[in-house]
């Protein structure tokens, strides 16, 4: 599931998705090895309230 904006010109290049039974940061490490996409999996990162 992708959250935020349906319309693409509103959307920003932060994007937050989740993928049922699959750990964040084996997401992100999968993402920074294949694509050198660089991803923000820790929850102390959006408890402050950086998302």
């Amino acid at each position: 599931m992708v959250y935020g904006n349906e319309n693409a010109e509103n959307r920003t290049g932060t994007v937050a998705f989740n993928l049922s039974g699959v750990l964040p940061e084996r997401i992100g490490n999968w993402l920074d090895q294949e694509y050198n996409i660089a991803v923000q999996t820790d929850l102390q990162w959006r408890l402050q309230g950086n998302f």
